[in-house]
């Protein structure tokens, strides 16, 4: 087992993704968007006081895709929408969870854009955040 917060070891993705005890949605996920986007994994510690620690980070070219922090008990995994896809995301709410329609409501944006997370954890959080990045990335 990997200690998530050494900021000295840098993990391999596989350890990282399995310190969530239920690792098989972010699995998922990530398997997801490596064939869906052709996108390279990048391993970054951060030492933000909200989420300190070893993260998972993929971009599409230079445009982010998400951001995990993998934790035991959760992984929360952080999707940035533009002012655009904010606009799609309202018009089609319904198709999320209260919890994520509650946070961007709740939300003031920055320079026109929200940071929503889901909490990856079980099939729901991952249909969620997969949702979620195919409406970012929606033409």
């Amino acid at each position: 087992m990997i200690d998530k917060m050494n900021s000295k070891i840098k993990p391999a993705k596989n350890n990282l993704v399995m310190v969530v005890k239920n690792y098989t949605p972010l699995k998922k996920l990530c398997d997801w968007i490596e064939s869906e986007f052709g996108a390279k994994h990048q391993i970054d510690y951060s030492t933000c006081s909200m989420a300190p620690g070893w993260n998972l980070k993929y971009k599409k070219g230079s445009k982010s895709i998400c951001t995990a922090y993998p934790n035991r008990d959760e992984c929360h995994v952080m999707i940035t929408l533009n002012a655009v896809a904010l606009e799609r995301f309202r018009t089609v709410d319904k198709l999320f969870s209260k919890n994520l329609r509650d946070l961007e409501k709740s939300m003031k944006p920055l320079n026109g854009a929200k940071w929503l997370s889901v909490n990856v954890v079980d099939d729901a959080g991952f249909e969620e955040a997969k949702k979620l990045i195919m409406l970012k990335f929606e033409k």
